[in-house]
């Protein structure tokens, strides 16, 4: 399967004023057509820097970063304008890129009706609970058809309950819509639910500390709600707690 990510041997640092501060240190994972990857490591270890790179934001100063197609960018916070309405926060990106809005409006339409939001597409972020407004997020990014979908702690400003159900509401849209996903957490059993493989950093500067394959062998139908409840899943999580909480 086409590699559509690949990083080999990156490494990245940042100055202040004092030192050289050494974030990534040679790193080197790929991520193939219709996968999905988490990235789980210790705060501060450079999670984001390393989406900041693949989307071009940020430079790698060692190694080489090849990226094939395009990539679309969900923060952690959903960073929907509160003055303007569902339908006309969706569109924004269309905006900004100047394509002609009449041209997506059956496809907009499309993805209001398939998620829910249809009978909202007129109202206001204030008037969305949570997993409404990252599900209008994520409809914002994927209208622009991004081959690649960087997702950066999208639920963490949810709380436990409504967090689970919508980890499980973007599973299905980006599977359905047969995107390839990384996704930065610090939540280890949100990793496991969510992705294919996990991969762990360690401490900054972070390295690779080990790359897990998730396979829930009997698991038909993959929803992370569906893969919480496999006999697999507590060993994965014990794994990789682990693996964090080495020195």
């Amino acid at each position: 399967m086409m590699k559509l990510v690949e990083f080999e041997g990156v490494s990245k640092s940042f100055c202040n004023t004092k030192e050289e501060i050494e974030v990534l240190k040679n790193l080197n994972f790929d991520l193939k057509g219709n996968e999905k990857i988490a990235i789980v490591g210790p705060s501060g270890c450079g999670k984001s820097t390393l989406l900041n790179i693949i989307s071009g934001l940020l430079k790698e100063d060692e190694g080489k970063v090849v990226i094939k197609g395009n990539v679309g960018y969900m923060f952690q916070t959903d960073n929907l304008f509160e003055w303007r309405s569902v339908y006309k926060n969706i569109v924004l990106g269309l905006e900004i890129k100047k394509k002609n809005i009449e041209d997506y409006k059956e496809q907009i339409e499309q993805l209001l009706k398939k998620y829910d939001l249809w009978e909202f597409k007129d109202k206001y972020p204030s008037e969305l609970s949570g997993g409404m407004r990252q599900r209008v997020a994520l409809i914002r990014t994927l209208i622009l058809d991004p081959d690649i979908l960087l997702l950066d702690e999208p639920f963490s400003a949810l709380d436990a309950q409504t967090k689970i159900l919508v980890n499980d509401d973007i599973y299905k849209i980006v599977d359905d819509s047969k995107k390839s996903v990384i996704m930065v957490t610090h939540d280890i059993a949100e990793a496991i639910a969510f992705s294919n493989r996990v991969i762990v950093l360690s401490k900054r500067p972070a390295t690779i500390k080990k790359i897990y394959n998730i396979d829930f062998q009997e698991l038909k139908n993959r929803t992370p709600l569906k893969a919480r409840s496999q006999k697999e899943f507590k060993g994965y999580f014990d794994a990789i707690w682990r693996d964090l909480n080495e020195s």
